[in-house]
């Protein structure tokens, strides 16, 4: 698996599933942008080895190249497109016998890639990760271009993943898309709607890794605060936190956290104290206008007052 943007990684280490080390068939992955791409890369590593592929460190020792890609800004897209230019030269070469483009490039611009690339054997959108299954399989067979609906495919527990970052440490997606409408961003039209998986399911794959020797675990999304609302049946961040809390040897992160829906909370409670503490002010103001209030506070004053006023002998 190839670093992005300058990170070094370990050599993957075997879970979910166990890799086949003796195979002949060998696979390099390129994963480009964000850690969400990379789980979705991890996922396409593990669907690999159950067709029987090993994964291989350089792509000229690979049959197959697969590259995940990042469509969000205009350095994003240059890097991906200049990676798969880049690659189609060892494909040419005939070092390379198949080149497979995933991610959320191919997903935004579907057509005009498979115009532009006719290098490129196979194109998968961002939420096609399992369809690297047939392409594998079937290299002959499959349609060349395999591009969904983003919004059919939500990355589960019972998927096969090789994470490859680290022995103690893993990303766990816990929604997929995003239902904000930001004028810089255009994630929404490739990675849809927000979709939130169950508490159980991320619960059963945090276990998963726990069990594998991982100890940290960064829960992620496009937008982590917002995780469970489109659900409407109750599931809510705090709840999953709370679940995930409740494992043993379990270091929480959360990344991606909307900044607005923080600054909302924040209005929310300020709000709600500044009221409180409106009505208490306000009241203080209705009895000091009370002229009987204030002859009893001219009172009680005299009455510690014993050096200005009546005392008490």
């Amino acid at each position: 698996l190839e670093p992005a943007s300058g990170l070094t990684l370990q050599t993957p280490t075997p879970r979910l599933p166990t890799p086949t080390m003796a195979s002949s068939r060998t696979i390099h992955f390129v994963s480009l942008g964000c850690p969400k791409n990379r789980v979705d890369t991890e996922v396409m590593l593990g669907v690999s080895d159950l067709e029987g592929f090993r994964a291989v460190g350089r792509p000229e020792d690979a049959d197959v190249v697969v590259v995940n890609t990042c469509g969000f800004i205009g350095e994003a897209k240059e890097e991906s497109i200049e990676a798969i230019l880049e690659l189609s030269k060892l494909k040419e070469s005939g070092r390379v016998r198949q080149l497979v483009v995933a991610g959320c490039l191919s997903q935004r611009y579907p057509d005009e890639m498979a115009l532009e690339m006719p290098e490129v054997d196979h194109f998968l959108g961002s939420s096609d990760m399992l369809k690297l299954k047939d392409v594998l399989a079937r290299p002959g067979h499959t349609p060349r271009v395999l591009v969904g609906n983003p919004a059919d495919w939500t990355v589960r527990a019972t998927d096969p993943r090789l994470p490859s970052l680290s022995r103690v440490f893993t990303y766990v997606k816990v929604a997929e898309g995003c239902n904000r409408t930001c004028a810089f961003c255009a994630i929404p039209t490739f990675r849809g709607k927000q979709r939130s998986r169950s508490i159980d399911d991320v619960v059963a794959e945090c276990e998963q890794h726990l069990e594998a020797g991982v100890t940290e675990l960064c829960l992620i999304s496009q937008d982590t605060i917002a995780f469970g609302r489109d659900r409407k049946d109750g599931t809510d961040l705090p709840t999953l936190v709370r679940r995930i809390a409740d494992l043993p040897k379990a270091i929480r992160e959360l990344l991606y956290r909307h900044l607005k829906r923080i600054i909302d909370a924040w209005r929310r409670r300020t709000s709600y104290a500044l009221d409180q503490w409106a009505r208490w002010v306000n009241w203080a103001r209705l009895l000091l206008g009370n002229p009987l209030v204030q002859l009893i506070l001219i009172l009680v004053a005299l009455w510690w007052s014993p050096e200005h006023g009546i005392g008490v002998g």
